[in-house]
């Protein structure tokens, strides 16, 4: 997966219409992750570029699932045109049966929807464009998009909102019809929020150790070594299946099957059943100590990290239920202009589907276990940004994070490329994908070549204007030529000492303060460029 070119033909909240970037347009080296970084001051359009981009997979996702005499209610979206590379499996048919093989081939695709119409095409050279039709068009979407972030940016979570609905709505339809146990919902757009980040650690730690082999097992020896911990302890896990009103909720046929794999893994289980006016439900507990025992079971029913994952997150989802049927159905309809996570409840852990809680960890230096909730902010980012990352390996993934490292000390900021590919470098099968982020450190620029940096920026009007690569060569290059380059920040100290050193010169030009006495008042700052420079302005004076 490889973005080439996106172009707005309407508006979208901070971007102007006919907005557009092209991206660089070669792959890397397959097995590391070359971020694409979005840099630039606050409120310069780089957080609305990733919310569009989430926007567009959200309505081409739509589309491919649309019956044809639905597509109607796509003609009023927003205009947009994007371009991407998607490798696509084929298999050498000149082989025999016993011989093929399958190789990967790389697709160009042009995504064009224009405003107040809907042709959307596919294309494959330069001078062909075929029409591609709901039922045909899964085929070229990436993977899976996977956003995050780590501030207050919620309207990034919108479009993934929605599709959790729209999951939940196929739960439901599947269970009613009671489908074949083969039937199960295909989940393309995560996003990843403070809760989800226990699935993930979850799952991870769970995989990090090999049992018989080295498929489907995470490396996890370069976040462990920076957070100090060994490994997982234990977990609980507690799935009442009642909505708000008490009623039963039904599950598909895959999910029930689920529950009997959590049963087998289990260290200790409890299976309650309930019933009332509405019906009768089941509430189970389940508690994991972990060992090798018990990973060994956990590999053997849910084969990787990421389909344990995935379980656990279909399961989170019955926590919609809980929300009354006029939220969700304001929530469904919803536009880009509404903040989505606004509208949902907060609900306590004893009143949710599906909750984990008490997940401890062995850690270094400690005897007893650490508990997840006695980790600190930039902890919990660490396992959070990194842990998604190893997680969602598929080729074909597509990452969108706003500002990941803002918990991070500088020694994490100054790692943070190398800490991916240090822990992916190993994989046996290449990655694929594309890791599109928003950032205010310059030490994740310094790790980025400037063809993959775009500077964000507004006119002096107050618009803002299409984003440019640096004019020097930023993968290398030190915090400060970065900070002064992209920010204008020229000092090295902060603004408040800065005003305080002007000042102390201020007076001695007005023959305010005795030169002895400005050389005493310097002494209580620390070293700095700034301070050297007012050092040696006293001296020359002096002379």
């Amino acid at each position: 997966m490889k973005l080439l070119r996106v172009k707005l033909l309407s508006e979208f909240r901070g971007l102007p219409k006919n907005f557009e970037l092209k991206f660089n347009n070669e792959y890397e080296d397959l097995r590391q992750l070359d971020p694409v970084c979005l840099i630039g001051l606050n409120g310069s359009g780089k957080s609305n570029l990733l919310e569009v981009l989430s926007e567009i997979f959200y309505f081409l996702e739509d589309f491919s699932k649309a019956k044809l005499s639905d597509l109607r209610k796509f003609e009023k979206e927003f205009g947009f045109e994007i371009e991407y590379l998607l490798s696509k499996n084929v298999f050498n048919t000149n082989k025999s049966n016993d011989e093929k093989e399958v190789k990967s081939e790389q697709v160009k695709i042009l995504i064009r929807k224009e405003v107040q119409k809907s042709p959307i095409a596919t294309w494959y050279d330069e001078d062909e464009y075929t029409s591609a039709s709901p039922e045909n068009f899964k085929t070229y979407l990436p993977n899976q998009i996977i956003a995050y972030s780590s501030g207050m940016n919620e309207l990034i979570s919108n479009p993934y909102i929605k599709m959790d609905f729209q999951y939940l709505d196929e739960f439901t339809k599947l269970a009613k019809d009671k489908a074949n146990l083969d039937d199960e919902i295909e989940n393309k757009m995560f996003f990843m929020d403070y809760d989800i980040n226990k699935l993930i650690t979850i799952s991870n730690f769970l995989f990090d150790k090999p049992i018989e082999d080295d498929y489907g097992v995470i490396n996890l020896n370069r976040v462990k070594n920076e957070i100090k911990i060994k490994e997982i302890h234990s977990f609980s896990i507690s799935i009442k299946l009642r909505d708000n009103e008490k009623r039963p909720i039904l599950l598909p046929s895959f999910l029930n099957i689920e529950i009997e794999n959590l049963k087998k893994c289990a260290t200790i289980y409890d299976e309650k059943p309930f019933e009332n006016k509405q019906g009768k439900y089941f509430e189970y507990d389940f508690f994991f100590y972990i060992n090798d025992v018990t990973r060994a079971l956990v590999k053997r029913y849910f084969k990787t990290a990421y389909e344990f994952y995935k379980t656990l997150y279909f399961f989170r989802l019955l926590n919609n239920h809980l929300i009354s049927a006029t939220t969700q159905k304001i929530i469904k309809e919803a536009n880009e202009k509404v903040n989505i996570s606004a509208l949902i409840p907060k609900f306590e852990e004893k009143e949710k589907v599906f909750n984990i809680s008490d997940i401890a960890f062995r850690k270094l230096h400690s005897k007893e276990p650490v508990y997840y909730k006695q980790l600190s902010d930039g902890e919990h980012q660490f396992l959070h940004v990194f842990g998604t990352l190893l997680l969602m390996n598929q080729s074909g993934t597509l990452f969108l994070f706003d500002e990941p490292e803002t918990h991070f000390n500088p020694d994490w900021r100054s790692k943070f490329v190398s800490t991916i590919n240090e822990s992916i470098k190993d994989e046996m099968i290449p990655r694929e994908q594309e890791l599109i982020l928003t950032t205010h450190s310059p030490f994740i620029v310094s790790d980025c070549k400037k063809e993959n940096v775009f500077k964000f920026q507004k006119n002096s009007r107050g618009k803002i204007v299409p984003p440019v690569n640096p004019s020097f060569e930023t993968y290398g290059s030190s915090i400060n030529k970065i900070t002064m380059q992209f920010f204008g920040k020229k000092d090295t100290i902060s603004q408040f000492v800065l005003e305080q050193l002007r000042n102390i010169k201020k007076d001695i030009d007005n023959k305010e303060i005795d030169l002895e006495d400005a050389q005493v008042l310097l002494r209580q700052f620390g070293e700095s460029i700034e301070k050297m420079a007012m050092e040696e302005y006293v001296k020359r004076v002096k002379k």
